[in-house]
């Protein structure tokens, strides 16, 4: 295992001081609402390095400590945090490439005869995604900690390009777990959740069917369980994963054929689904063009 992929040694107390998150730092724009807080950019007032700030309350705290125990190229950093009175600041890097779903609702264009047109990336440029993607999944759960809340809006953009860098975030709803235990909490988005959470008996591998999901999305421009009202979504989502997922838009008809064999494979019942882990190390996967710096492989 590369250093990077060693639990980090940063305790809450090293990282934490006690002052006026504004004497410190300007605000400079709104950047939206996680789960449990709101983020704003800010600058310091001394420097010139930009910075994210996620403000939870302080009893949300323990989005910082397992922040702390990530150390990935692909999971958004968390550089210190500012307590001051029953609010935390977690100031941490700024991506300033905006987010995944801003990156495929980029992709819609208007045909000439004005309906809408999704620009599919290609195979190679999805493996390359999805490596991303599934080394930050597999490193988290290696040191047994889910997200449970994988989405589009979630993975931050570090640098735009034909491949954009990733970063995982907002970790209001991860969780520490031991290994082989059932957890009960129903938490997540609706379209992104996988149906053993809705049943409140699931693993980490929750974290791998909502994985497989954005990246059908990435494929298709749009969610696989689109235009169904909230309340049908929980039957919805459990039949899916009951039976084969069929993925039969035409965007599939011009990617390879292993991509969406590999796809559906972890679009099955928790018993059958792949851990990220494996299904990062797919040849085809391994084979991708890769923009990081470690193989990030997880025994």
């Amino acid at each position: 295992m590369s250093k990077k992929q060693k639990a980090s040694e940063r305790s809450a107390e090293s990282v934490t001081t006690t002052r006026n998150m504004w004497d410190v730092y300007d605000f400079v724009q709104p950047l939206g609402s996680g789960t449990f807080g709101v983020v704003r950019e800010v600058k310091p007032k001394q420097g010139k390095q930009r910075f994210a700030v996620k403000t939870i309350p302080v009893a949300a705290d323990i989005e910082m400590v397992l922040m702390l125990k990530l150390e990935h190229e692909h999971v958004a950093r968390l550089e210190h945090a500012i307590l001051e009175a029953q609010e935390m600041h977690l100031i941490m890097e700024l991506c300033s490439g905006g987010d995944l779903q801003a990156w495929i609702d980029d992709r819609w264009d208007d045909e000439f005869n004005g309906t809408k047109f999704y620009d599919s990336p290609g195979s190679g440029q999805v493996a390359t995604l999805s490596r991303q993607m599934l080394s930050a999944v597999a490193y988290m759960h290696h040191l047994s900690v889910a997200h449970r809340d994988i989405k589009p809006s979630n993975w931050l953009i570090a640098a735009r390009g034909f491949f954009p860098v990733f970063k995982l975030s907002d970790f209001g709803l991860a969780v520490e777990f031991q290994p082989g235990e059932r957890m009960t909490k129903t938490c997540g988005s609706f379209m992104y959740m996988a149906p053993e959470v809705f049943n409140k008996s699931y693993t980490e591998l929750c974290d791998v069917w909502s994985s497989g999901m954005v990246i059908y999305e990435l494929v298709c421009g749009k969610p696989f369980f689109t235009n169904i009202p909230e309340g049908e979504m929980e039957a919805a989502v459990c039949k899916a994963g009951t039976c084969e997922v069929k993925l039969e838009e035409r965007e599939w008809n011009h990617q390879r054929p292993w991509l969406k064999t590999w796809l559906q494979q972890m679009l099955v019942k928790e018993s059958g689904r792949p851990a990220a882990s494996m299904a990062l190390n797919h040849p085809e996967i391994q084979r991708a063009k890769w923009t990081g710096k470690c193989q990030c492989n997880v025994s």
